[in-house]
């Protein structure tokens, strides 16, 4: 009985393992996700010959397409978030991990540069969750 209880315990602890694992890397790759797509958005409003209207044509064509093809997800305000994450994060490309999830950069990004190196970093190293992070910020800037 005990050899059960063993191989079932090692089955446990490899699938939880490996569900952390995937749930990481499936955050990662949604933020990286968007990021790219505030890219694409704003690379299509310089080539635009309205500047004026472009950016706002350009988020809702997009999202009706995206929306349209893969479900709710790729809404105009997602998309506007995607664009404000690209533009300023772009400069910080070489420095950011994008290994968070999208809700921690959407919240990071109203920081200065360096405030969001440093709390990514900080955010990956103690395996903070958005409130923790958020909760944490709140209290640097209290001190």
């Amino acid at each position: 009985m005990s050899n059960v209880n063993n191989y079932l315990s090692t089955a446990f602890d490899i699938v939880t393992s490996q569900r952390e694992k995937i749930i990481k890397y499936q955050n990662s790759e949604r933020t990286k996700l968007f990021f790219w797509l505030g890219k694409l958005i704003a690379e299509q409003e310089s080539l635009d010959q309205d500047q004026h209207t472009a950016h706002t044509r350009i988020i809702s064509t997009l999202s009706e397409y995206l929306c349209s093809k893969f479900g709710p997800n790729y809404d105009s305000n997602m998309l506007e978030s995607s664009y404000t994450l690209y533009k300023k994060a772009k400069n910080l490309t070489g420095q950011l991990s994008f290994k968070l999830p999208l809700e921690h950069y959407q919240y990071l990004i109203n920081l200065s540069d360096d405030e969001i190196i440093y709390y990514e970093g900080q955010a990956l190293k103690n395996n903070l969750n958005l409130k923790e992070l958020t909760s944490l910020v709140t209290s640097a800037k209290q001190d």
